[in-house]
């Protein structure tokens, strides 16, 4: 019969005992894997030791003498223990071995090369969007007044986001009054102070811009006025 692999893997690596070429009456020499396990898996880059033992009625201890293959990267050494670090893939890895009379065997075990796994995929982002809008107003001693605003913005969960920049127009009666521009806090709000505006009229605010890092702003301001 053929020397070589032969037979099917169990949980224990399977020795393969068919002399090839040997004297009459010569008995094949016996080999075993020692390590790793049949079916060890390891991420890439990964150093694996692998020994065995062979034994021979004849010619006694033949650790020394197994050849180690792999069944993707080729011969890997020669000896009772090899240490080598496989490429990606699921590798057979033989041991075998050679008496002098010409018998061989082998055992091989299979071992599993993981490659680097993508870091997961960042969370969906969350959309930003205008939560409320509020105003007051007032006047200094009768000789100014103002107009005050807050813009609150959340996440697409109600949440308030803070750190985010945002500009808005300010109109009064329905003509541009003010480009203005504040940072969130931490519940959310911008603050925009108007001082020194003239008294009375109807004032609105459109909101041009929000920058929320992560949060893509849906570009709606929801209507708003507020007369003095």
């Amino acid at each position: 019969s053929e020397c070589g692999f032969t037979g099917g893997r169990s949980s224990e690596p399977a020795l393969h005992l068919t002399a090839c070429g040997a004297s009459p009456g010569n008995e094949a020499p016996a080999v075993s894997i020692t390590a790793p396990a049949d079916n060890t898996t390891v991420d890439e880059g990964t150093e694996i030791t692998f020994t065995g033992s062979a034994s021979d009625a004849e010619d006694g201890d033949l650790s020394g003498a197994i050849e180690w293959s792999s069944s993707l990267d080729g011969a890997l050494g020669t000896g009772s223990s090899v240490a080598a670090t496989l490429t990606v893939g699921t590798h057979l890895v033989t041991a075998s071995v050679t008496d002098t009379g010409d018998s061989s065997s082998s055992a091989a075990v299979t071992v599993i090369i993981e490659g680097e796994q993508p870091p997961p995929p960042p969370p969906p982002a969350t959309s930003a969007t205008v939560g409320s809008i509020r105003w007051a107003d007032g006047s200094f001693l009768f000789f100014s007044s103002w107009v005050d605003a807050w813009v609150r913005i959340d996440d697409q969960d109600g949440d308030p986001i803070s750190g985010a920049t945002v500009t808005i127009r300010l109109s009064r009666n329905g003509s541009l009054y003010d480009t203005l521009t504040a940072t969130t806090g931490s519940n959310g709000e911008a603050y925009f102070a108007n001082d020194g505006v003239p008294s009375g009229g109807c004032w609105t605010l459109e909101v041009t811009a929000v920058d929320a890092s992560g949060h893509p702003w849906d570009g709606q301001t929801p209507a708003n006025e507020y007369c003095t």
